[in-house]
């Protein structure tokens, strides 16, 4: 079940599919400036959320993501760049390649203890992110991860992990 418009509260749209949100759901296309959907929530039970759900929808401002996602895909919020996210869900595990690519209004500070993988471009030019704790359980940290968080001060980085690809970190 998906609903859409006025659910009382801040939120436009609920999403409830049981344990996969499809791929492309709120995709807005390139030569378009932006969707009107400004929040979401993810109702609880959902594992996953597909490739490019919500790309493009630069007035995306709010989501309650829910403490049974486990996954998220390639290019989930790529150019939200008005998403205000300050934490993930604790049973993440995987953060696709360029997820939060372009969140200029992230402002994540901690990678959940479950994750092991995240991907290539994942936070590329979230310039809000100042800090970063990235956990033991991360095996693999992708290419130019974190490229351009140009607010990026300080990554603590407990993971002992020998995949972290080179410019990882490059803030120019």
């Amino acid at each position: 079940m998906k609903t859409v418009g006025p659910l009382g509260g801040d939120y436009d749209v609920e999403i409830n599919y049981g344990k996969e949100v499809p791929a492309h759901l709120f995709e807005v296309g390139s030569d378009e400036a932006d969707s009107s959907v400004e929040s979401v929530i993810v109702s609880e039970g959902v594992e996953k959320i597909g490739d490019y759900a919500f790309v493009y929808n630069k007035k995306l401002r709010t989501i309650s993501l829910p403490n049974t996602l486990k996954e998220i895909g390639e290019g989930f919020f790529k150019e939200c760049s008005g998403l205000s996210l300050d934490t993930l869900p604790q049973s993440l595990t995987t953060i696709g390649n360029s997820a939060f690519d372009v969140c200029f209004e992230l402002k994540i500070t901690e990678i959940p203890n479950n994750v092991t993988y995240i991907g290539e471009t994942s936070f590329r030019r979230c310039i809000g992110i100042n800090s970063i704790s990235i956990p033991f359980s991360v095996l693999s940290i992708g290419y130019l991860a974190f490229q351009r968080c140009s607010s990026l001060r300080h990554a603590y980085i407990h993971c002992t992990s020998s995949e972290i690809k080179v410019n990882t970190y490059q803030v120019a």
